[in-house]
């Protein structure tokens, strides 16, 4: 109950407050909590508070199916929880045993062993806040700054007409800070999204253009995660395919 005590206080900075588990399994828990001498009121609520029982949601129901196409065991025990924890790319928690005490448990999807995320104590989860923090969304910061007053920078290349027209269009997005430059002809590109930075750069593409007129723009992006995430916000706010 240690361990899971600092699990839990380690999770919350994290964003992760629930634990699901099975309602029979969280019967079993709590029998066995309450057997413990000197148990009081203070665990039972913290027991209450972590662990909840699965609920439907689309982003479970998106993936039924990659449950129920196959049969999933740990050794020769079939898992529920440790299969979902791997469909919704999460990790299990696991206590008591020294057989679970490993971040990586092994399972088999039919004859494909595969290997699932799994915290036991603090430190456990601590040795993968790295792998947590990038299933989480990533937080993006907006400009400030108004669209009128963003840089617009372009060559003054055939279709700067068009270039400029649809620049001061993506100006107008949060997470775009201006128009570093013109990109060479991509005549034959047909992506809107050219190419992603990890400072930031976007490179877009006009595929709606003979020419394939194309754009640098600075956004927001931190990182490659950020920029790539508000690269997608982009193409489905302003690609005119």
């Amino acid at each position: 109950m240690q361990n899971l005590a600092a699990l839990y206080r380690e999770a919350g900075p994290l964003g992760i407050r629930t634990c699901r588990i099975h309602p029979n399994d969280f019967v079993t828990l709590l029998s066995a909590v309450q057997s413990i001498p000197g148990v009081n009121a203070n665990l039972m609520n913290f027991l209450y508070a972590f662990f909840k029982s699965p609920y439907e949601s689309d982003a479970v129901d998106a993936r039924q199916d990659a449950y129920l196409c196959y049969e999933w065991h740990l050794g020769d025990r079939k898992c529920y929880g440790l299969s979902l924890a791997y469909i919704m790319q999460s990790l299990g928690v696991s206590i008591s045993q020294p057989e679970w005490r490993h971040t990586m448990l092994r399972i088999k999807r039919d004859n494909d062993e595969l290997e699932v995320h799994n915290a036991f104590d603090g430190p456990s989860l601590i040795e993968q806040r790295d792998w947590i923090e990038c299933q989480q969304p990533p937080s993006l910061r907006q400009s400030a700054l108004l669209p009128t007053l963003k840089s617009i920078n372009l060559r003054d290349d055939h279709g700067k007409d068009k270039l400029t027209a649809f620049c001061k269009r993506i100006v107008q997005s949060p997470y775009v800070l201006g128009v570093i430059n013109s990109l060479p002809f991509n005549s034959h590109e047909r992506k809107f999204i050219h190419d992603v930075h990890s400072d930031g750069r976007v490179e877009i593409v006009l595929p709606w253009t003979d020419q394939g007129l194309g754009i640098v723009i600075q956004t927001t992006g931190q990182n490659m995660r950020e920029t790539e995430a508000i690269a997608e916000i982009l193409k489905t706010t302003y690609c005119q395919l």
